[in-house]
């Protein structure tokens, strides 16, 4: 994901200082230098370089004067920035509102470093995840390379694929099953296989009913009820894991 931008906001300047070596321990530990580190004191000092420049994530305290983290946090979602948050605070009193916030993790101070370590490997897993990669499939009129980040769900008719992206239908020589086998090695996690003949990129679902799905393209794809609880259970688990602002009833309506 190229470098990545971190930033500690806390009021007390000896908690900066704890965050901040905890920060370069854990990438030194994982031999990797690509990050950049900002600290502030002030809110809205952040939030000021925030709006310029929005960091990749922020190791935020709840409790600062003039604007709660939980206050700067909701800032952050309203300009739907895909910004990772770890709130870092003195108790749980807090706890239910930052989650509700869609926030990565909350650790409570004081706290170790292996607990910090933990936090950050689900957060960078997860960064890493959203990278984009690419795919390319042959076809009657030679090769394709797409984007699995523009791909709604690609669809089998015969021993040819139709793989529907955001701008455009592309038609693979290819089997559903090895082109399943390839998305997911390349983005685990990412797509699933919620019926014969269908696979579907979880980003791109609008509305998840028990016994269907409706794609952001309008398409209405059924949910083999064998497969209900998993597709229900893996699309939650993916919606929480992706930060995604827009969440969806699963319902019977």
């Amino acid at each position: 994901m190229g470098t990545m931008r971190i930033a500690i906001c806390d009021d007390k300047t000896e908690q900066i200082q704890i965050i901040d070596s905890s920060v370069k321990a854990y990438f030194s530990a994982k031999h990797r230098n690509d990050y950049e580190l900002f600290s502030f004191c002030k809110s809205f000092d952040f939030l000021d370089e925030q709006e310029k420049n929005p960091f990749d994530l922020v190791l935020l305290d709840i409790c600062m004067p003039g604007m709660l983290g939980t206050d700067v946090a909701k800032e952050i979602r309203k300009k739907k920035k895909k910004t990772e948050i770890i709130f870092i605070t003195t108790s749980y009193e807090f706890a239910v509102e930052a989650f509700s916030i869609q926030a990565a993790h909350y650790l409570v101070k004081p706290f170790s470093q292996k607990e910090f370590d933990e936090d950050m490997n689900r957060v960078l897993e997860k960064t890493d995840k959203l990278e984009d990669k690419s795919l390319t499939v042959k076809g009657s009129n030679g090769y394709t390379t797409i984007s699995l980040n523009s791909v709604l769900y690609a669809e089998s008719d015969s021993h040819n694929l139709t793989i529907h992206c955001l701008n455009e239908e592309v038609t693979a020589r290819m089997n559903l099953n090895d082109f399943y086998h390839e998305v997911h090695k390349l983005r685990p996690g990412l797509f699933i296989m919620p019926v014969k003949g269908f696979v579907v990129n979880l980003s791109h679902i609008k509305t998840l009913k028990p016994s269907e799905m409706i794609i952001e393209d309008g398409k209405i794809i059924s949910i083999s009820q064998r497969l209900h609880k998993e597709v229900k259970d893996v699309y939650f688990d993916y919606r929480f894991n992706a930060n995604n602002h827009e969440w969806n009833d699963f319902s019977d309506n």
